[in-house]
């Protein structure tokens, strides 16, 4: 394996590629509707039969991810910024990382 590859790998997947794993989760954990409305803003891919189900991730869901590329070595940024949420007082944790994002639009 190559040393500069990350050992939780970030990789985006397509609409077509999701929906089943989506739908795996179905059933799993409590559903997105036992929580407060913020929760269920969109809840588009019901007509796809995902149900939105809060986890946990059953022992027997295995998602087999194959990466093809090429190892260049390009530039790099840490870009940290703050989400405001909606609704005052309400902490679900000090720090919530956002990772896995890309920059293909600004590096093309």
């Amino acid at each position: 394996m190559h040393t500069a590859i990350p050992s939780i790998p970030s990789l985006p997947i397509s609409y077509a590629d999701a929906i089943p794993i989506l739908k795996a989760l179905n059933g799993h954990g409590p559903k997105a509707g036992d929580f407060n409305k913020y929760w269920t803003r969109n809840m588009g891919l019901q007509y796809k039969g995902v149900h939105y189900n809060i986890g946990p991730t059953p022992d027997d869901v295995v998602v087999n991810l194959y990466n093809q590329q090429d190892y260049v070595t390009t530039p790099l940024w840490n870009v940290i910024g703050v989400i405001n949420g909606t609704i005052p007082d309400e902490v679900i944790s000090e720090y919530i990382p956002a990772v896995g994002t890309n920059r293909r639009g600004a590096t093309r």
